[in-house]
């Protein structure tokens, strides 16, 4: 039998070299390619949230290396507990080359400049972290911290909540969010997390006095006071405590107990201007303007403020020129403050100074628009 050979039709042939040639530049094509890369930009594209990743090194064999990128990690932890931390910056940037998509070499580096007080440089790092699919809390709790500072609250309660629902039983977490809760008024919810805070950590003295701020602006004293009451069990600063105790009790009417606890706060802290100042307030109320001279006096000395108070105190004492100098002093450290030119006006009518009292009511609308 006569074996028959089919020989493939020309354009056949031609079809299946085009294919070879393609499969041959796409293999060179990929051989090329450094490892672990496969093509993609490490330059972040318009809408995308990838960080931007450090220029890559000449030799592109080392563009991806875990294993010397954990070198330089460890490196720069030891340098970082030696307290170089600019050299352990450099290790880190040299750990980034080498294992660029590694959210945890991001998140170190971050806490690396806040040390540093360079927040710029921490929230772009932690920007990346994030980015990169982080789980860890304290990524979004320090982002927190730097979107409060940066005036962003919602963004930074924000951040917060992600924390705690990342580590529910981190108690900073949730006291951070209870500082913010209280500067937005929300007491309620700064009180839940502060107590969260206090069953994790019951330690923390300066959680006591946090939650007692927020009972104390809902209005519940009494629990106030058992929270100042807590902390000064527990606390080798007590002044903090009695000086709240003592604003309190001032204002239940409590005036013994609340002078009491003023002279702890003195004795406790004699370099806290607060004390005094307060404690003036009480005593002008009660008609001691002798002793509430004498604390606003301290208090100046201590931090240049309350010139105001004392005028106030120094006009019910008779003492319009001394009153006036005080509001001099004022109106120059706060040109814009309102109520020192109304004051002012009132005592150089009173001293047949109709022209500067003229002067200063000018100055007080000016201030107020």
């Amino acid at each position: 039998m006569t074996n028959i050979i089919i020989s493939p039709r020309p354009w056949f042939a031609k079809k299946v070299s085009l294919i070879a040639i393609s499969l041959v530049a796409i293999a060179l094509f990929l051989i090329k390619l450094p490892p672990g890369n496969f093509g993609l930009s490490s330059e972040p594209q318009e809408g995308c949230h990838c960080p931007t990743a450090d220029p890559p090194a000449a030799d592109p064999s080392i563009l991806s290396d875990p294993l010397a990128a954990e070198r330089h990690h460890k490196r720069a932890h030891e340098l970082w507990d030696a307290g170089k931390l600019e050299s352990a910056l450099q290790e880190y940037k040299f750990a980034i080359r080498l294992d660029r998509y590694r959210s945890e070499l991001y998140s170190d580096r971050a806490l690396i400049y806040l040390r540093l007080e360079n927040d710029s440089e921490a929230r772009k790092d932690l920007d990346r972290s994030i980015a990169l699919g982080s789980r860890r809390g304290s990524d979004f709790a320090f982002r927190g911290d730097l979107r409060e500072k940066a005036g962003y609250l919602r963004d930074a309660l924000a951040d917060y909540d992600r924390s705690i629902e990342l580590e529910p039983g981190d108690a900073y977490f949730h006291a951070r969010r209870g500082y913010l809760e209280s500067d937005l008024n929300k007491f309620q919810q700064a009180i839940d997390d502060f107590t969260v805070a206090l069953d994790l950590e019951p330690e923390k003295d300066f959680l006591y006095l946090q939650r007692s701020d927020a009972f104390s602006n809902l209005g519940d004293k009494k629990r106030a006071i058992e929270d100042l009451n807590s902390y000064l069990k527990i606390t080798d600063r007590p002044h903090p405590a009695y000086e709240r105790r003592a604003t309190i009790r001032r204002d239940l009417g409590q005036i013994e107990e609340s002078l009491k606890d003023f002279r702890s706060a003195e004795l406790s802290d004699p370099t806290c201007p607060h004390i005094f100042a307060k404690r003036a307030e009480l005593l002008e109320r009660i008609g001691d303007l002798g002793g509430a001279l004498t604390d606003l006096d301290k208090s100046i000395k201590l931090n240049g403020r309350y010139y105001l108070e004392r005028a106030i105190v120094r006009s019910r004492l008779g003492d319009r020129p001394g009153a006036i100098a005080d509001l001099d002093v004022a109106i120059s450290m706060n040109p814009n403050w309102s109520e020192a030119y109304k004051r002012r006006a009132v005592l150089r009518l009173e001293a047949l100074d109709p022209v500067g009292a003229a002067q200063d009511f000018r100055s007080y609308f000016r201030s107020r628009r």
